[in-house]
């Protein structure tokens, strides 16, 4: 699972798809878990504006690749406070973890630092989304962008068929989870009570495979 593999990180400029039409700023290169990490920490140091205010994403580097499992979206909404954008490094390069498992499963995998609440939806709702991840913070009202608005209760009322899961890393994910009445071709995983990144990664690196809930999704 943590072998290294060939990757590189692109810089999406339009946010209306998913599409990959970017300008590659790292040229390939070999990343172990602990050069992935390393380099995480270097863009947040040295980009920090841009990566505040854009989208990465991260895929095999061969042009050619195919990705049969879709789109596995990672969005944190943590906010620009510092304590949050050190939450989000953080987090940032303890998922790096799973990486190589992705690509191994053959997801193409698109981050989003700074995710407001239409990024949440459009992820939802593009055709070839798999899985959404999304962290941020939460209550039991609902869960929150990245400025503090309150992802809206539609959000699952345009869902992409393709879409089968959404894994909500956010505090009282549970109890706000009616709100949003998940539809029934797809599963949610939330937490009761507060949550934080640890419970997440448990979560992750334990049985969880990324496939669950893809029988219930039509393609």
């Amino acid at each position: 699972m943590l072998k290294p593999i060939t990757l590189f990180f692109a810089l999406i400029f339009s946010l209306s798809s998913f599409a990959i039409e970017s300008q590659k700023i790292l040229v390939p290169s070999d990343l172990s878990e602990k050069e992935g990490t390393l380099l995480v920490e270097e863009l947040f140091q040295s980009g920090r504006n841009i990566l505040q205010s854009s989208t990465f994403a991260l895929e095999s580097s061969e042009k050619s690749a195919q990705y049969p499992s879709g789109d596995f979206v990672l969005l944190w909404g943590l906010g620009e406070e510092t304590s949050n954008q050190d939450m989000t490094q953080s987090e940032y390069n303890k998922i790096w973890r799973i990486m190589n498992y992705l690509k191994k499963m053959g997801f193409r995998v698109i981050m989003n630092v700074r995710a407001e609440g239409a990024d949440v939806k459009e992820a939802v709702e593009t055709e070839g989304t798999s899985v959404v991840l999304y962290s941020g913070h939460g209550n039991t009202s609902g869960f929150y962008d990245f400025f503090s608005r309150r992802v809206t209760y539609d959000l699952f009322k345009n869902k992409a068929k393709s879409v089968y899961q959404f894994i909500l890393s956010a505090c009282h994910g549970t109890e706000s989870r009616v709100n949003y009445a998940p539809p029934k071709d797809m599963i949610m995983y939330t937490w009761e009570g507060l949550t934080n990144t640890d419970d997440l990664m448990t979560f992750l690196m334990g049985s969880w495979t990324g496939m669950e809930g893809k029988n219930l999704a039509i393609r």
